[in-house]
């Protein structure tokens, strides 16, 4: 039994039900900043040790770190919990910038000699519309992968600041700087990599004093030849957020519905007449009322298992450390691209 600790507790409800419901592991910790929101947390799950501070946390007997701290603490954080002899799932993004790519890569390099296992937790990548894509794609039925798009656009304001006014860390937000919901799923769909990159900003055009870019774009060049774009947006007007994929390929094409990602639009050459409508759910309808816990739909259920199976039995991370810097790094180099009108930027691979 794989003893685990949750640190961050806003976004770490969702996976600590996630973690209640595996066999074999058992949340034995929780730590946040609120320590009476940890406190409180702690009572009503009955979560036998509480914590405020992580240094204090990564002492306890855990093996598991789960982080869902705020972004820019990420790297320090997996850092210290590598550092500390705990395996790291870590939340998205993986690293803000390029000094934190590479430290984050070195750490997980040297915690790796000891056994350790690094993931991203990035959950879009187990949504069942894309799962269910993912099989059309490893079966040929789409043939050569060329084109790519995804989006992601979420109004974020009320996150912005706390309820007496103070800037939380999505203050000044740059939403090419989070770009693994986008660019996750799209690469594990491709099985590619993101080699050169162009990015462009619209500026800052709704709630200026949030001073967050409202609109940046990414295009970017695969190894394969390919060519993908994100769009990212958090400060912006429009309700309901979305999210959207498609692939163009050799033999027919595969879109979501952007008002509705549970409903698929695909084009099979030699078996559809025309772009036809599908109902696949976010949800996976084999997974039992559990998997529903993790805040976004039946995703965490299978991340976390596949997780816990690669620690167990000491195999690849889905999202390993290469994996996340295939998402994080291109955002970061695509937004630096911005800033220089657009001039293109080479994505560097960590694997050499």
């Amino acid at each position: 039994m794989l003893k685990v600790g949750i640190a961050g507790l806003r976004r770490g409800q969702g996976l600590y039900f996630s973690f209640k419901h595996c066999a074999d592991a058992e949340v034995t910790a929780v730590c946040d900043t609120n320590k009476q929101a940890a406190e409180d947390f702690g009572k009503a799950n009955n979560v036998p040790e509480v914590y405020s501070g992580l240094r204090e946390f990564l002492r306890s007997k855990i093996d598991i770190a789960v982080l869902a701290t705020p972004a820019p603490l990420h790297v320090e954080h997996a850092v210290e919990a590598l550092e500390a002899g705990k395996h790291v799932l870590s939340e998205v993004p993986a690293a803000m910038n390029m000094e934190g790519c590479k430290k984050l890569v070195k750490a997980v390099r040297k915690a790796q000699k000891y056994g350790l296992k690094y993931m991203m937790a990035e959950n879009c990548n187990y949504y069942h519309p894309i799962r269910t894509w993912k099989k059309w794609v490893d079966a040929g039925k789409l043939g050569r992968i060329f084109y790519a798009e995804a989006e992601y656009v979420h109004d974020c304001r009320s996150l912005m600041l706390t309820q007496d006014g103070k800037p939380t860390w999505r203050f000044g937000f740059t939403p090419l700087l989070y770009p693994t919901h986008s660019i996750g799923p799209l690469l594990m769909l491709m099985q590619d990599r993101l080699i050169l990159a162009s990015g462009f900003s619209t500026g800052i055009e709704v709630s200026p004093e949030l001073k967050s870019p409202s609109m940046e774009v990414g295009i970017f060049k695969t190894k394969k030849g390919a060519v993908v774009k994100i769009l990212c947006g958090f400060s912006i007007e429009r309700e309901p957020s979305h999210l959207y994929y498609s692939l163009y390929g050799t033999n027919g094409s595969v879109e979501t519905n952007r008002f509705n990602i549970g409903e698929t639009r695909v084009y099979i050459k030699g078996e559809h007449k025309a772009l036809t409508a599908m109902d696949i759910p976010l949800d996976d309808p084999d997974a039992p009322p559990e998997a529903k816990l993790g805040g976004h739909g039946t995703s965490e259920y299978y991340l976390v298992r596949d997780y816990i199976e690669s620690v167990l039995k000491d195999t690849k991370p889905p999202v390993d450390i290469y994996d996340a810097m295939d998402c994080t790094a291109p955002g970061i180099c695509a937004h630096l691209s911005a800033q220089n009108n657009g001039k293109p930027v080479s994505i560097p691979d960590f694997r050499q």
